[in-house]
């Protein structure tokens, strides 16, 4: 998965806000409409997600969330995917993924979830490396080495199509 971009320097064309250039983008206290005030982390692994951690995510709005953080468009020019985590135990962290692009809850993501173990490791949230990270599609591990991020999980064929076009 590479590494993971959490400096302001390598965030700002995501992010219309005033950070120093060098500013580490992990555990920023910001107010949103909506939500209030909450501890958020905006990172890139692959794609920029924001990364907020909550007691149960299965109790929370993420629609609710994502009008005030994905679709922030005064904050996020073009938007920014928002990834809600609970932290389960020394390894394991469940994660709901809202994509952007798509602009709904996705049933699994993988740079959401390699966001989500990077930052949840970075914050002393889980003390192993190696992260099981629980979505509502399956589940994912993802390592977080010394300079870069590693995925590990099953391949599935999926779907199978035939298109035909007439010229």
């Amino acid at each position: 998965m590479g590494r993971l971009l959490r400096k302001f320097c390598d965030l700002k064309d995501f992010i219309n806000a005033k950070f120093e250039e060098e500013e580490d983008l992990i555990g920023k206290r910001l107010t949103f409409p909506l939500i209030g005030e909450v501890e958020i982390s905006i990172v890139k692994a692959g794609e920029p997600h924001a990364v907020i951690f909550v007691e149960d995510i299965d109790k929370e709005d993420i629609e609710k969330y994502a009008k005030a953080i994905a679709m922030n468009k005064k904050l996020f020019p073009r938007g920014i995917s928002f990834n809600l985590v609970q932290a389960i135990s020394e390894d394991i962290i469940k994660v709901r993924t809202y994509e952007r692009g798509v602009w709904g809850e996705t049933l699994a993501c993988g740079t959401g979830s390699t966001a989500s173990a990077a930052v949840a490791y970075i914050l002393g949230r889980v003390k192993n490396n190696r992260i099981r990270v629980k979505v509502k599609g399956g589940e994912l591990t993802i390592v977080v080495g010394e300079n870069t991020l590693y995925m590990i999980g099953p391949a599935q064929k999926v779907f199978v199509g035939r298109i035909e076009l007439e010229f």
